[in-house]
């Protein structure tokens, strides 16, 4: 796990990032001659979400996989707020963490918002993504109560935190994975609950304005979100692959649908050849890369690698007692970096 020391529209920003190389998932920088898959991870959560991606052997013997934690998220660190921070901005950090370090070109992976993020990302660089593919893409606008839940969650942490309220602080982190995961396997449980104590780590001394630097950070680039134009669906370059899961909540797979069909409108008016497809898979929900990790072995599992030094979480079964685990040893080996990148 490295820093990315990056200025966007003139503030600075520490981007964390989770690099993984082919024999080492904690890597400090990528390999130059590898091709490079991007991860944009969801609202709330962080790089770590990526974690059965990260261990896949599908992904990790042949590429350099990188995920950052947005603004507001993980252990990425803002100094003051950005008031006109949106998902655009997102792409624009994303873009100078790529930047940093060395990415000439790559595939990008986002999931709920975080493929809103991809998407702005292919727009604003064309010539860097090659290959897009986006989860549970959100509609291009939410309805009446969604919206109410963003808003009473971004309030919520504020209140959690000036009212040290613990419990609910945890309500955020359950009614996300409760929407977005639907029916929670062992394995995810156990990460819901992970993530329910970083929270209460994360905040545990945060002040009240912290606090609402980070909901806004959160939340409103999700709640301010415009529908791409045609002229940005245009400038994408890359052929796109929707994926929708369809599960017990709202798939918007009739959304995705339009969002291609507006996309492969605008790339034949301009005379392009990249196009975009949706697949609907059934019974996943949004967080279909967490708790359906693999189409070929679905079966959701505890990480092997660490989330990072400063937060411990339970390791996994020992099948032998007093073993070491991949985990332990890569708790052994790790070592944080920091590298600076500067862009206008």
């Amino acid at each position: 796990m490295i820093t990315v020391r990056i200025t966007t529209n003139g503030v600075d920003v520490a981007l964390h990032a989770r690099i993984s190389v082919p024999g080492n998932p904690l890597a400090t920088a990528i390999e130059p001659r590898l091709p490079t898959i991007l991860f944009c991870h969801p609202t709330w959560l962080d790089s770590f979400f990526f974690y059965p991606q990260i261990e896949d052997p599908l992904f990790a013997q042949h590429y350099n996989l990188v995920a950052f934690d947005l603004r507001g998220h993980g252990s990425t660190q803002v100094v003051a707020r950005d008031e006109s921070y949106s998902i655009d901005t997102a792409a624009e950090d994303v873009a100078a963490g790529l930047d940093a370090l060395g990415v000439k070109d790559v595939h990008v992976v986002g999931v709920g918002v975080g493929a809103l993020v991809a998407a702005a990302l292919a727009a604003a660089r064309p010539a860097l993504v090659q290959g897009l593919v986006l989860i549970a893409l959100p509609p291009a606008r939410d309805d009446e109560q969604t919206a109410l839940g963003f808003r009473e969650c971004e309030e919520s942490l504020v209140h959690a935190v000036t009212k040290r309220d613990l419990e609910l602080l945890d309500m955020i982190t359950t009614a996300t994975f409760e929407y977005d995961a639907g029916a929670l396997p062992r394995a995810v449980l156990e990460i819901r609950d992970e993530y329910v104590a970083l929270a209460r780590a994360h905040f545990a001394n945060a002040t009240a304005q912290e606090a609402a630097d980070a909901a806004w950070y959160i939340w409103h680039p999700v709640r301010a979100r415009i529908p791409p134009t045609p002229e940005v669906l245009g400038r994408i370059k890359a052929p796109v692959l929707v994926l929708q899961g369809v599960g017990s909540s709202d798939s918007f797979t009739e959304d995705a649908e339009n969002w291609c069909a507006e996309f492969n409108f605008a790339q034949v008016s301009r005379g392009h050849s990249a196009r975009a497809n949706v697949t609907p898979i059934q019974h996943v929900d949004h967080y279909m890369t967490l708790t359906s990790p693999n189409m070929r072995s679905g079966q959701a599992r505890r990480p092997s690698t660490p989330r990072g030094l400063s937060f411990d979480i339970p390791p996994p079964p020992r099948v032998i007692p007093g073993m070491r685990t991949i985990g332990d040893e890569l708790d052994r080996l790790a070592v944080d970096t920091i590298v600076t990148r500067v862009s206008d």
